[in-house]
């Protein structure tokens, strides 16, 4: 067995890591279709990873208000993780592209990210699903 792999929960590669159960989350990564944009990007539900969650938080990411990406080498989190994708995001699609001229924008980024959080909290309480750290 290798041991790398039971001492670093951490995917291999470029990934992007999630809430499973918050329903803009699932389908914000299904929308973007990561695979065909980005080339191999593992998505990683974190409610199915919890040695990922553990080792996010002890690198101080606070999942329930942000995604996290790791994108060749570096972590991104929420407003930041968001702002990447756009980045690197082709305009494909009428979802991708509106993110990308939403989200390229630092700025705008920023001013709307907090909206959206409070979106999906308020949502998970209506739909009567937990935080991840209230699971």
């Amino acid at each position: 067995m290798d041991t790398a792999q039971v001492t670093d929960p951490t995917p291999a590669g470029n990934w992007l890591a999630y809430d499973g159960e918050c329903p803009f989350c699932a389908r914000y990564t299904a929308w973007m279709d990561i695979q065909a944009h980005f080339g191999p990007m593992k998505l990683v539900n974190l409610r199915e990873n919890p040695a990922l969650l553990a080792d996010l938080e002890r690198r101080g990411y606070d999942v329930d208000n942000g995604m996290v990406l790791f994108h060749d080498g570096e972590y991104f989190h929420g407003v930041d993780a968001v702002h990447r994708v756009a980045l690197i995001s082709t305009d494909s699609g009428m979802f991708n592209k509106i993110n990308r001229f939403i989200f390229r924008h630092r700025w705008l980024s920023r001013i709307l990210y907090p909206v959206m959080v409070f979106g999906r909290n308020l949502t998970l309480k209506i739909l009567g699903r937990k935080k991840i750290h209230q699971s």
